[in-house]
């Protein structure tokens, strides 16, 4: 596995992650244990994850792309 393949793979799981814990967020009710205010920085704080993660797996098919296209090679 190069380089490449490897930090995708970690992105992947990264994603997944942050797609479980967005979704537990979203389907949880704040309750005594936890503050609505902690628990609505809790949800923003893992939107904002997996949005990241979005971007980053996105770059890193713009990256993937430009490393398997010819030289002088247009998109």
């Amino acid at each position: 596995m190069n380089t490449l393949q490897e930090l995708s793979a970690q992105l992947e799981s990264l994603h997944a992650s942050a797609l479980a814990l967005r979704s537990l967020m979203e389907d949880l009710e704040p309750s005594a244990a936890l503050s609505e205010q902690r628990w609505f920085v809790g949800l923003h704080l893992a939107r904002q994850l997996t949005e990241a993660s979005d971007e980053a797996r996105a770059q890193l098919v713009r990256w993937s792309i430009t490393e398997t296209t010819p030289t002088g090679a247009r998109h």
